[in-house]
């Protein structure tokens, strides 16, 4: 049972005043590397350095903690009832915020048919060019044939 817990990182940290015994699992993820993910997400948010903890802006705040990977969502003018758990930043952001699929900037000529040369061949390129060139392509009555 010992190297169940070993092995899931869990540890074990206090009792409480009722008794229970409290384990814990640390992320040993620093407050640099969560930055540099949420910088490289394009994700809104603020650091709470004296909380080890930082307030993240996704449909709703967040507070997340980066040492234990504790969060839980923002309520106005009162205390959270419970905390939950996440395996670290990456698996607090894909797996328990509600904007799930992180919006990547997609290339406006990825449909043009002289893409990736629109600079080069214009002609074929539906960004800058109103009047391009269907190039590379079969039409239909060749398809019907």
């Amino acid at each position: 049972m010992a190297t169940d817990s070993l092995k899931s990182g869990y540890r074990f940290d206090r009792v409480n005043s009722k008794g229970k015994v409290i384990f814990r699992r640390d992320t040993n993820e620093t407050l640099d590397y969560v930055e540099k993910y949420l910088n490289s997400k394009g994700i809104e948010y603020e650091v709470r350095k004296g909380a080890y903890m930082l307030w993240i802006k996704r449909d709703k705040w967040y507070a997340y903690s980066y040492t234990t990977g504790r969060w839980h969502p923002y309520i106005e003018n009162s205390y959270p009832k419970k905390h939950y758990r996440s395996n670290g930043i990456d698996d607090f952001i894909t797996r328990f915020t509600k904007d799930r699929k992180i919006k990547e900037k997609v290339d406006a000529h990825l449909g043009c048919f002289s893409y990736p040369n629109c600079d080069i061949d214009p002609s074929g390129c539906t960004v800058c060019n109103d009047d391009y060139e269907e190039y590379g392509h079969r039409d239909n009555k060749e398809v019907q044939q």
